[in-house]
């Protein structure tokens, strides 16, 4: 039972920090780009870390693994822009997932998802890189699909305007079909079947 409030704690902590790390360097970029063009800045705003951090988004990933953050209502009309923001989305999930998949292979020797240490600490650390691997996967499938303010759809405004106003019109449905994958434990599947075959290589 401990061992089982462990694993919500840390899942939970690190969907959140996950969360934090995908928006944050997309939100600094932006105001970044925003103050090159003389526009005045709220530089206070994007140090305001809780509002990245998805209440829903936090639930899916502590039971589906299909956690998703809230992003900043970026407005921008430059597709160019709005292509940069999706691929530093994208670059900020990639760089994660590699890396934690790197320490449970070569710092921990896992061939699979569990936990072989026995020292409280260990078992700590471990879980957090096993939730961290997990849940950034997760996250990164979850950006994949089209929703307009997740990275897929800013990468899809950044290349064709008239593509991204068939999906805001089409918001919903992609919503729904991204929830019902969650439910269903799509995303979990592909993310955990992705990492183990990973580790066995």
């Amino acid at each position: 039972m401990k061992m089982q409030i462990l694993e919500v704690v840390i899942s939970i902590f690190v969907i959140c920090l996950l969360m934090i790390l995908h928006e944050f360097p997309k939100t600094l970029v932006y105001f970044l780009m925003t103050a090159e063009k003389g526009k005045k800045v709220s530089w206070k705003k994007i140090f305001y870390l809780h509002r990245y951090i998805d209440p829903v988004g936090i639930i899916f990933g502590a039971v589906s693994y299909a956690g998703f953050s809230k992003p900043y209502m970026f407005r921008i009309q430059s597709q160019t822009k709005n292509k940069i923001l999706g691929g530093i989305g994208f670059l900020t999930l990639i760089i994660i997932f590699i890396g934690s998949v790197c320490v449970l292979k070569f710092r921990y020797s896992l061939l699979g998802l569990t936990v072989i240490e026995h020292n409280i600490t260990q078992i700590i650390l471990q879980m957090f890189w096993i939730y961290m691997t997990i849940l950034s996967g997760g996250m990164l499938l979850v950006n994949m699909f089209p929703v307009s303010v997740l990275d897929m759809g800013l990468l899809i405004a950044g290349t064709s305007p008239r593509h991204y106003l068939g999906i805001i019109k089409s918001d919903s449905i992609i919503k729904i079909i991204l929830v019902f994958a969650s439910a269903i434990g799509m995303i979990k599947y592909f993310s955990v079947g992705a990492i183990n075959f990973i580790l066995k290589i």
